[in-house]
């Protein structure tokens, strides 16, 4: 696992920084859910409800969120409502881990769903309420919760990339074995606090082994901890460029 920044001096957001980043997400994610529901509904870009596409482009201006968007975002947000192609859809669906980190970071939840249960988007969209008032409904978590949260995050992603490479069949390390490098790793973790009680010698995730994963709950678990892992590095003050936050493991 990474550390190449332990010695190099972070800088962290501030709070109305990561408050406007949520409420970037929270828009991105309305947009999702619209195209999501035009191509369900197989309804071309030129009949797409009246006034949509003004009524984002309201809600960007008048919430200070136009500046605040990344380049990849403005990008997307700029193409016409019911352009999105479904990768975008799927790659932004799962922003919604992004954002529930973030509103935790934001004490907008007292705890952080288990690394098998991802966040549920009404609920986080939810929390945003008036992005008016937002703001100054939030509090910034501390550093040093930040950063545990980070390592466990780091830690689950470290796994699912560690799945990668043994499903790709590459050697471990000489003198070494996959299931030993797992075991050591989840053993410390736990002793850590960083994840739940072992199961096999391995990361638990619904209630069995990681390594016992079927392939779709494998690709959940995936998206999951990368989503929460970029948007803790961002929090943690790993890349203060949100579209090449890296979350290297």
């Amino acid at each position: 696992m990474s550390h190449e920044k332990s010695e190099k001096l972070l800088v962290l957001p501030d709070w109305r920084t990561v408050s406007l980043r949520a409420l970037c997400l929270g828009m991105f994610l309305v947009r999702m859910n619209v195209e999501e529901g035009l191509k369900r509904k197989a309804v071309t870009s030129d009949k797409a409800p009246q006034g949509l596409a003004e009524s984002l482009d309201r809600y960007l201006k008048n919430h200070g969120v136009l500046a605040s968007l990344s380049p990849n975002e403005k990008t997307l947000v700029g193409k016409p409502v019911g352009s999105w192609a479904m990768q975008d859809i799927v790659n932004t669906s799962w922003r919604a881990e992004a954002l529930g980190s973030i509103l935790w970071a934001l004490t907008q939840f007292e705890s952080l769903p288990p690394y098998d249960t991802p966040f549920v988007l009404p609920e986080i969209l939810g929390k945003l309420g008036n992005p008016d008032d937002f703001p100054n409904r939030t509090t910034l978590r501390t550093p040093i919760e930040l950063s545990k949260a980070r390592n466990a995050a780091e830690l689950w992603h470290w796994r699912a990339r560690t799945a990668v490479v043994q499903r790709r069949g590459v050697a471990p390390p000489p003198g070494l074995t996959f299931p030993g490098i797992i075991a050591q790793s989840a053993k410390m973790a736990f002793q850590e606090r960083l994840i739940p009680q072992p199961i096999d010698n391995d990361f638990p995730f619904s209630g069995k082994p990681y390594s016992k994963l079927s392939d779709a709950e494998y690709q959940n678990a995936g998206s999951i901890a990368q989503e929460r892992h970029f948007a803790f590095n961002w929090l943690c003050g790993y890349s203060a460029n949100w579209d090449e936050t890296s979350t290297s493991t």
